[in-house]
């Protein structure tokens, strides 16, 4: 499986996790207070309709252009 991170880089997930992981997570990220973990993902999905025929180049595309308007100041992948 590939994953994509917000500035259209490819990750093959278990190749590239630490990788992955590093981009996500800022030094202030991994300092924990407390010993609290840190609530670092939260999911979201986007969907279509089969019949509206969307590729996954433009489903992509609208989904990273919708993320980095909603939440300018956030990573995701």
């Amino acid at each position: 499986m590939t994953l994509q991170d917000d500035l259209g880089r490819d990750y093959q997930s278990k190749k590239d996790n630490a990788e992955l992981y590093d981009y996500m997570t800022t030094k202030s990220d991994k300092l924990r207070l407390d010993g609290a973990e840190l609530k670092l993902t939260h999911n979201m999905m986007f969907s279509s309709p089969k019949i509206a025929s969307v590729s996954s180049d433009v489903m992509l595309d609208t989904v990273r252009k919708t993320l980095k308007e909603k939440y300018p100041d956030n990573r995701f992948f």
